[in-house]
């Protein structure tokens, strides 16, 4: 549950399976049930047909892989599989042209796991942007299923109060 201004919003969290399959296999467009207009920039998202790693370039400035992975790995570890993945990464960096072609490639996965990240953050598009990038960065790197990564993400991240406080005031720079 989420409040702004007096309104309460009501999702699902992608630490659980059954709710990442519904976050990220939609096929159709996101909508709030009443009807209601989306928030957070929501119906821009909804329209992209094509490119979402060039949205994510219009929310924050791009850092580097290693950069990233590094930033990740001063958060709060909870599960030591994720820090291993995080390591390797660092280790051995994915390029963005890879990233990209990746997160274009499963352009509607990416367009719900950003809509997911924008809804639940509150329009947080750095939050949105760097949570996208490092799970699909992830992805490339260790071969494992975006389900499973965005899975294992949210359990670090968002259901971390010391991380998600970190990153909701704008993790690194």
């Amino acid at each position: 549950r989420n409040y702004d201004d007096g309104v309460e919003y009501i999702g699902l969290g992608l630490c659980c399976e059954a709710a990442a399959a519904l976050i990220i296999d939609r096929d159709e467009k996101f909508s709030l049930i009443p009807e209601a207009p989306l928030p957070y920039g929501i119906d821009l998202i909804n329209g992209i047909s094509e490119d979402i790693a060039a949205a994510l370039d219009g929310f924050c400035v791009d850092k580097s892989c290693s950069d990233r992975a590094a930033f990740f790995l001063t958060l709060e570890i909870l599960d030591g599989r994720w820090e291993e993945l995080l390591k390797d990464l660092k280790k051995t960096p994915v390029s963005k042209k890879d990233r990209d072609e990746f997160i274009n490639s499963r352009l509607i996965e990416f367009r719900n796991l950003l809509i997911y990240f924008l809804y639940r953050h509150k329009g947080n598009r750095k939050y949105a942007a760097e949570s996208c990038r490092i799970i699909a960065e992830v992805c490339v790197r260790s071969g494992l299923d975006l389900k499973e990564i965005s899975r294992m993400y949210s359990a670090e991240v968002e259901y971390s109060d010391v991380n998600t406080a970190i990153m909701e005031e704008g993790g690194y720079e």
